[in-house]
């Protein structure tokens, strides 16, 4: 709702002081009515906010319009609005606009606009842009690769309390990235941020825990952090609940909900071909650490290395010729061993795909991307 000609008009006739008042009214309103949930005059609102030229309120106005919240989604226009807000000194819209360039959402991709838009909001203490500028220079998207500021970044957006920057400041601090290694410090971390509910963490401190890094081992808490991270689908907890399921470590053995993960997880990578290949690899994997903890250990490990392509050329035929040297008179669990000799046909088929289609001449399917 653009104003009109009389209204314009009008606005511009009333004092700064009269202007402030009314924008601060209505933004107000737009925080009553978005916390009720009442998204559509929400929008509206700050679609006014917007139309006066309040960077607070474009900064709104796109949030909405990207969540599709009250209306249709509309990601060229939430990008043009952050940019406005942005362009206004709207911190969190200078990280929100950096968002849309780095993931070319409504916008063509330019990784370097965003990494420098990150940078500028991180200089004026936004915690979620330090981290975002942390993950740039972190992978060397934009510009350099610079993991002692990466770090330094995780770190104060960490004490800033934003709980994705935990983690990653975690991560660093676990593999002694950036920095000196500390298993203690990063355990700490973990906890505060899976306390906190988020998934990723959950896994980690869960790590932590199982193998009795920076602290005692506790093999029950491992296991309930993952089944929790596990139900909200992060597949790395299921892979690792899993593994616990089928080992009895932290609890009872239970091989049907084993397999139930496992599969769970690769199912959500057979979109094409491309991730399919992805999806038998992570199967392959689970099955093979399953069944290698407690049979043929180094024959297993070295069918996996050659399935996973881990340290020697990827070949699922040579795979499965290893696996065929174990006496399967010999094998308890015939069951995952059947898995896993599917899981190894199904690889040899889908490497044949692939093939084929690099002969052809045919693109490789787009992994997809998550935000």
């Amino acid at each position: 709702m653009v104003m009109t000609v009389e209204e314009r008009l009008l606005w511009e006739a009333i004092s700064e002081v009269e202007k402030n008042s009314v924008l601060d009214k209505l933004s107000k309103n737009f925080v009553q009515r978005y916390q009720a949930k009442d998204y559509v005059m929400a929008r509206a609102v700050s679609k006014v906010l917007t139309d006066r030229g309040d960077a607070w309120g474009a900064h709104n106005y796109g949030v909405m319009l990207r969540n599709g919240q009250g209306g249709a989604q509309d990601l060229a226009q939430a990008r043009d609005l952050y940019r406005q807000a942005a362009d206004k000194g709207h911190v969190p819209a200078m990280c929100n606009y950096g968002w849309m360039l780095q993931y070319g959402l409504g916008c063509a991709q330019d990784l370097v606009k965003a990494r420098d838009l990150y940078h500028q909001a991180a200089d004026k203490g936004h915690a979620p842009a330090m981290c975002n500028y942390g993950w740039m220079l972190y992978n060397g998207l934009g510009g350099a690769k610079d993991l002692v500021k990466a770090r330094d970044l995780y770190r104060q957006a960490a004490e800033k309390g934003y709980v994705p920057a935990m983690n990653n400041y975690g991560l660093m601090l676990q593999h002694g990235l950036g920095g000196a290694q500390d298993l203690v410090k990063a355990r700490g971390l973990y906890r505060q941020a899976a306390e906190k509910g988020y998934v990723p963490t959950m896994n980690n401190y869960g790590w932590m825990l199982q193998h009795g890094l920076g602290g005692p081992q506790d093999l029950v808490k491992a296991r309930d952090l993952y089944r929790q991270a596990a139900e909200e689908g992060e597949a790395n907890a299921m892979f690792n609940y899993a593994f616990m399921l089928g080992s009895g470590e932290g609890g009872d053995v239970n091989k049907g909900e084993c397999q139930q993960f496992i599969s769970q997880v690769a199912n959500g990578f057979l979109q094409n071909v491309a991730n399919r290949v992805q999806a038998i690899r992570h199967k392959i994997f689970a099955l093979v650490t399953l069944v290698s903890r407690q049979h043929f250990p180094s024959v297993m490990n070295l069918a996996s290395r050659y399935l996973r392509g881990d340290g020697v050329e990827e070949n699922p035929v040579r795979a499965k010729e290893i696996l065929n040297t174990i006496d399967m008179k010999a094998v308890p669990d015939k069951e995952a061993y059947s898995e896993l000799y599917k899981a190894c046909d199904e690889a040899i088929e889908d490497k044949k795909i692939i093939e084929a289609q690099a002969e052809a001449g045919e693109p490789a399917a787009k992994k997809a991307r998550s935000d």
